[in-house]
């Protein structure tokens, strides 16, 4: 089996321990900004020059810092082998061993709840990853067995870059074999939602998407029946709103009539006052004729000898007759009683002479 052995990281800077025939690769790790997981370990299935490899990588992301104690760096062990080793549990356990009994103390340090490189550059330690690889490959012969490695070819994968995410508590090994075949690329943290919290997660999304689908449609028919109601007041409106205006034309025209009649009151209110008056006339016309006709005669006579003329009843009763209004009136009363009064002094005049 080729199998090939890497410690990459940053110490200072982007550096890589071992064959560098795939660093673009390795480098790819360095994605502190999408990776936040303290340990995570990633399976992938690439190939190189049409050859099939798969890469094992055991990698730290969270409160990693460098040499300098910059934060924002990783580190990583990655194994290359030209078959598939289908106990991925078994892998992640040695080279959990690796980590915690070679690494730390040699490359990298706890400092306050932090990992910290204690080098600025794997050539400075180099024996000393020559001797970690050597204790790897020991390791790896006697904790696997032959059966534990296949050809990848045999997998018949579909390499689609899709990553898939599973919490160590759900490891199983056909099931991840079945996950490595539809995508070549799988990543284990136990900081991952177990398989339990995702399909509760998924339950509730369901239930919650149900009971806003029931709301929706809730809503729905509370504005369907609001829509209907306010187009049926919206119509009751109009119609009133056209009574309104009828109304208000009604009333306009009631208001003309109104009008037009205390015109025609008043002005029968004149014709009564005016009827009123030549009937008085009338009535004085009458009381003061049979006086005026009988000293008519007497005033004939007085009349020679005083150039003052006589009215008639008949001139009395056509001016009274021929009058128009109040004021017409009052001026021929008045012209009559003037003329009463100088026919009494005439007759007052002659008896003295006599």
């Amino acid at each position: 089996m080729d199998l090939e052995f890497f410690i990459h990281g940053v110490p200072k800077g982007q550096k890589i321990w071992g064959k560098n025939d795939d660093s673009t690769y390795l480098n790819s790790l360095y994605d502190v900004e999408n990776n936040k997981e303290e340990t995570k370990f990633l399976v992938d299935v690439r190939t190189i020059n049409g050859q099939y490899y798969c890469y094992y990588s055991y990698l730290k992301y969270n409160n990693v810092s460098d040499y300098e104690g910059r934060r924002g760096a990783y580190w990583g062990i990655s194994v290359r082998t030209d078959q598939y080793c289908s106990h991925l549990i078994g892998m992640y356990q040695l080279l959990d061993i690796i980590y915690n009994r070679y690494v730390l103390g040699c490359l990298l340090k706890k400092e306050n709840n932090q990992l910290r490189f204690i080098v600025s550059d794997f050539e400075t330690k180099d024996l000393e990853i020559r001797e970690i690889e050597k204790s790897f490959r020991s390791l790896l012969q006697l904790s696997f067995e032959a059966s534990d490695f296949q050809n990848i070819d045999s997998l018949r994968m579909k390499i689609s870059e899709k990553l898939i995410r599973f919490n160590w508590c759900d490891y199983d090994k056909v099931l991840v074999e079945d996950y490595i075949k539809k995508s070549n690329k799988v990543a284990f943290s136990y900081e991952y939602p177990a398989m339990r919290e995702v399909q509760e997660k998924k339950n509730v999304e369901e239930a919650q998407q149900k009971f806003i689908k029931s709301k929706d449609a809730e809503i729905k028919d509370v504005r369907e029946r609001l829509r209907n109601d306010i187009e049926s007041k919206d119509i009751r409106i109009k119609n009133i709103s056209e009574e309104l205006l009828k109304e208000k034309q009604k009333n306009s025209q009631l208001c003309a009539e109104k009008e037009e009649l205390v015109r025609t009151v008043e002005h029968l209110k004149k014709k009564c006052e005016e009827y009123e008056i030549r009937q008085t006339v009338k009535e004085l016309i009458a009381e003061i004729k049979e006086p005026i006709t009988k000293i008519q005669e007497p005033l004939r006579k007085l009349s020679r000898y005083v150039s003052v003329p006589v009215p008639t009843t008949e001139t009395c009763s056509m001016r009274l007759a021929d009058t128009k209004d109040k004021e017409s009136s009052f001026k021929l009363i008045a012209i009559v009683l003037t003329t009463i009064i100088i026919v009494i002094l005439l007759i007052v005049a002659t008896v003295i002479a006599l």
